[in-house]
């Protein structure tokens, strides 16, 4: 049986330490391990069980989450939002219209379009979100 001598048990511990040293900080990407219901929970901190299903408790927790974020702060702008999906509503620049397509299934997504109205100084006054739903064509396969 051959033994690995000290400095062998010393350079694998060495090359060990400094691998794991260079992972320190790295993440999943989010496009590749984090669908946008868990980056939604992940950012906002809504519980991901209670966002499993496009349905009124989803929407309700999502709803709270943006309150408790954003509740006597400003709000960032559209562009600046932790998430993409937002944009300024029509003739008015004091509130925020912002779509997350968050569930999936053949033939349609269903989501949460959130507005939210602030003070003309951008500091949060309510928001309001609500299930939508759209149809997305199916892709036939071998044509």
């Amino acid at each position: 049986m051959k033994r690995i001598g000290k400095f062998g048990v010393l350079g694998s511990l060495a090359f060990t330490t400094a691998l794991a040293a260079t992972l320190v900080g790295y993440a999943p990407k989010t496009c590749g391990c984090v669908g946008p219901t868990g980056a939604f929970s992940l950012v906002y901190g809504v519980p991901y069980d209670s966002m499993r299903e496009p349905n009124s408790t989803a929407i309700l927790a999502i709803n709270g989450a943006i309150v408790r974020a954003y509740q006597g702060k400003p709000v960032p702008a559209q562009d600046d939002m932790p998430l993409k999906g937002c944009a300024a509503a029509s003739g008015t620049k004091s509130r925020i219209e912002c779509t997350y397509w968050l569930w999936a299934k053949p033939g349609s997504e269903a989501g949460v379009k959130i507005t939210i109205q602030t003070s003309t100084s951008r500091v949060f006054v309510s928001s309001q979100s609500e299930l939508i739903v759209r149809s997305i064509p199916s892709v036939k396969a071998g044509g």
